[in-house]
């Protein structure tokens, strides 16, 4: 099976054990005690659901 298959069949079936449903905490805890003041840039790598983005927009 070529790898691009293998992850989409994660994403088909809709089973993403890595997938919390929120932002990883690490990162929160990152921005809870250290938060770049506006305006400011952030880069995102990876893929998923986005949870990430959507907790630093």
């Amino acid at each position: 099976m070529p790898e691009a298959d293998f992850w989409q069949n994660f994403y088909s079936d809709g089973e993403l054990p890595w997938d919390l449903g929120e932002a990883l905490l690490p990162l929160r805890e990152l921005f809870e005690q250290d938060a770049p003041k506006p305006p400011r840039t952030v880069l995102v790598p990876g893929c998923g659901k986005g949870h990430d983005a959507i907790y630093l927009a």
